[in-house]
């Protein structure tokens, strides 16, 4: 909704004050209660406001500020400011471009036909016809309200909520009873009814007599057939209802016609009616409205009945239908709707460091150099309902290890997103290839299309016999732990040796990894040894490598290695 700016919201106070000015002119308001209403008027900013928030907060205003006034001047006030603040809101804002409306006023025969006896009697029929010229959004109205300006003097009149469908059905059902089609029908099967009952008692002649009544019965029924349950469908199908059952859309680029009812009892004397060129006592309008504005401080002086006698709306003429369709307004309220579908988040595309979908989490880079983070760029629509992004590995249902990335929107723009990964995340996959799913605020998560590779390099944590001592007189195995220690997927070759290299790099004690053990997985290796392995191998610390195809992997362990000296 569109709120007042620094302008739209002056223009609103001066018009509430000015209107003060002429109420304390003529004496309705006193003078002290007038400044300061004035002064609270002018200190109530409604700059930020929409019209709904700044009608109740000028109705807060003049409640407030005339707290002590007399009731006649407090009502008096209250109705002035309260019309050309309105009068003053409505300038303020403008019409929708996308929704436009118009309207064709029925004639009591149309309305008659058409919907029945008793509501042509009651009410004045509409035909409203919605278009919504947005071609990415339906239109759901909630309210449709119609005006009569019956005020020649120029007095706007308000606008008031046509009559809902549910309303203008149950009088028709009320009135079935009453239409004078269906109340003779029943008299007269009443009548034969209880004639019937006393055939026995009556003439041959009463006999014969009441067999020709009994049979005028369906033929009046043929000749005059029943049309109330037609009427009632064409109410269910036509008639606008802001109720929740039955709501009425507009189509995108589309049009909706419905019909609306106002009650025609307010509209029985107005001022055109068998005068529709004149005001009561025959006189111009602009003569008769000149004496009335002068003796009212708003210069907007309701006019009074235009008829002494109602003229009910069914013997209107064609010059009355005619200014009363002049007089005539509509406008409609609702909002602009997606489908459930539309609103669903999509993920067109997914960039990572630099726009590789392949990410490489180490390689040849010493293990301090490995990024810490890696950042990748999302397209796509609705993204502003994705919190976060869930790797889940593709060729093994079964593995419970995966990475979450936050999701963040760029501004104003729902198209794109930014992922962040923890590097070390990354970097604790058992595998190289990965769905990636979103995730929103509810929770709930959908696969997308796309897929991340992931290139982790192999890293070393720990080693169960980290420490040895000379001499080593039998043979065994190490086991190292850590990740992606096989890296069998898509062709990754494997940790084919572990080099233990002294402190002076001058010792390199290479373990060949037994590739024929089972025991190898992902996260464990076994590396076998012999007594003479550690043969004339000095004593001292020794870090530990990884080589994979006989190239070695900088920075990819955190273990250490310790041959003790032999005891003395």
């Amino acid at each position: 909704m569109k709120i007042l700016d620094s302008d739209s919201a002056e223009k609103t106070t001066a018009a509430a004050t000015t209107t003060v000015d002429a109420l304390m002119k003529n004496k309705t308001l006193g003078e002290d209660a007038g400044n300061t209403l004035k002064a609270n008027l002018r200190s109530n900013s409604l700059v930020g406001l929409d019209a709904k928030e700044a009608q109740t907060s000028i109705a807060t205003t003049l409640s407030d500020s005339l707290a002590k006034v007399p009731a006649a001047a407090k009502q008096a006030t209250a109705t002035a400011v309260k019309t050309v603040t309105n009068d003053a809101l409505a300038a303020s804002f403008s019409a929708p471009t996308d929704v436009a409306c118009s309207i064709s006023p029925l004639t009591y025969q149309e309305t008659n036909q058409t919907f029945g006896l008793a509501i042509a009697k009651n009410y004045v029929a509409y035909q409203v016809v919605a278009r919504n010229l947005n071609g990415d959004k339906e239109f759901q109205l909630h309210n449709v309200e119609l005006a009569v300006d019956t005020d020649p003097c120029g007095t706007k009149e308000q606008f008031d909520a046509g009559r809902d469908k549910l309303l203008v059905r149950a009088m028709a059902i009320r009135n079935q009873s009453t239409d004078p089609r269906n109340f003779t029908i029943r008299v007269l099967e009443g009548i034969t009814t209880i004639a019937g009952a006393a055939v026995g008692f009556g003439s041959a002649d009463f006999a014969r007599g009441l067999a020709v009544f009994s049979a005028l019965i369906p033929a009046g029924k043929a000749i005059f057939p029943d049309y109330t349950v037609d009427q009632l469908n064409r109410i269910s199908d036509l008639t606008f209802s802001s109720s929740g059952q039955t709501r009425t859309v507009v189509p995108k680029n589309g049009v909706a016609m419905f019909v609306t009812f106002i009650p025609s009892k307010p509209l029985e004397q107005s001022w055109w009616v068998e005068q529709a060129t004149q005001v009561p006592g025959g006189g111009p309008t602009t003569q008769a409205c000149t004496t009335a504005q002068g003796a009212h401080p708003t210069n907007k002086k309701p006019w009074g009945p235009g008829n002494p006698k109602p003229v009910a709306y069914k013997e209107w003429g064609p010059d009355a239908l005619l200014e009363f369709r002049r007089h005539s307004f509509v406008v409609v309220a609702g909002v602009h709707t997606t489908g459930d579908d539309a609103l669903v988040p999509a993920i067109d595309s997914l960039d990572c460091q630099n726009g590789a979908k392949v990410l490489d989490l180490g390689g040849d880079a010493a293990k301090s150099a490995a990024p810490a983070s890696v950042t990748c760029n999302l397209k796509g629509k609705n993204l502003e309902q994705v919190v976060s992004l869930e790797l889940q590995n593709a060729r093994d249902a079964t593995d419970t290890v995966g990475a979450t990335a936050p999701v963040t929107v760029k501004q104003g723009d729902s198209t794109s997103a930014t992922a962040v990964f923890k590097g070390d995340d990354l970097r604790a996959l058992n595998g190289t290839t990965y769905n990636v799913k979103w995730i929103d605020s509810q929770k709930l998560s959908k696969a997308t299309e796309q897929i991340i590779k992931v290139q982790p390099y192999p890293v070393i944590t720990s080693i169960d016999k980290n420490q040895l001592q000379l001499p080593v007189t039998a043979a065994g195995a190490l086991t190292i732990k850590g990740t992606h220690l096989k890296m069998m997927d898509e062709g990754q070759k494997p940790v084919s040796e572990v080099d233990l290299t002294s402190a002076d790099a001058k010792t390199v004690i290479a373990l060949k990894v037994d590739s024929t053990n089972d025991s190898n997985t992902e996260v464990s290796l076994s590396l076998p040894y012999t007594a003479t392995t550690f043969t004339g191998k000095a004593a001292g610390a020794y870090t530990v490598s990884v080589l994979i195809d006989g190239k070695a992997v900088k920075g990819a362990s955190d273990a250490t290695f310790t041959l003790l000296p032999a005891p003395k």
